[in-house]
């Protein structure tokens, strides 16, 4: 089964949700320009969960690979007080905490990854924090992902090792998509990187997942078709 045939229900459904969109008429824009705005703008929102979706999808099929999506992982207080305690900002920092292992413990804060894989060919383990990268964070934003991203990167060797993994290589990353924000190039992916980072046909097969989602959004908003009728 394609990666588009796994992600196909999600999309429909999204598509689903997006056409029984309730919205406000503005005085200015009119009814029809409200309602094509107020669906567009869910749309972008709701994007970002197909593409991880679809990523988890294009990784999980790979035979050399086991993939996991949503995981819960905890975050102990020695692997955030480190990291809190480096400047990430500084070179020195960065490298500092790029270079910590801390061991693993089913106690702290509880994290939701949004995808966990183990490459079994590398043994090298990696998670994964998937957004769409096409709009700015705030400072704030920004800093808490380099240093959540951080963090989990310290604990996955040792995560790796009670999972019965030999992890050569820990990587974790943050996925803009689109390519912005931009990140530290350690913990930094962009969608034209994942075939270079991951494996051939990774980008493709979420291009095609976005192409089918494209393609449903605009019969949407161009009302070429009835509410219903694209997922009969």
């Amino acid at each position: 089964m394609s990666v588009l045939d796994q992600v196909r229900p999600t999309v429909d459904a999204t598509i689903e949700r997006l056409a029984a969109t309730k919205f406000v008429v503005d005085p200015v824009a009119g009814a029809e320009l409200s309602r094509i705005t107020s669906i567009v703008s869910s749309a972008y929102k709701r994007h970002g969960a197909i593409i991880e979706v679809a990523l988890f999808h294009a990784i999980a099929e790979r035979n050399d690979i086991s993939a996991e999506n949503k995981v819960k992982f905890y975050v102990n207080r020695n692997a955030s007080s480190y990291v809190e305690g480096h400047n990430v900002k500084s070179p020195e920092g960065l490298e500092a905490c790029l270079a910590t292992d801390v061991p693993y413990r089913e106690e702290g804060a509880e994290y939701e990854l949004d995808i966990v894989y183990y490459d079994h060919n590398r043994g090298r383990i990696v998670a994964l924090e998937v957004k769409r990268g096409n709009g700015q964070f705030d400072r704030g934003k920004r800093d808490s992902m380099i240093k959540s991203a951080l963090t989990v990167r310290t604990l996955l060797r040792s995560y790796a090792h009670q999972r019965g993994w030999l992890a050569n290589e820990v990587e974790s990353r943050i996925v803009a998509y689109y390519g912005v924000p931009q990140f530290p190039p350690p913990i930094y992916l962009r969608g034209r990187e994942l075939n270079h980072f991951i494996g051939a046909g990774i980008e493709e097969a979420i291009e095609q997942v976005n192409d089918y989602f494209r393609d449903c959004l605009h019969a949407v908003v161009g009302g070429k078709a009835p509410q219903g009728e694209l997922f009969q």
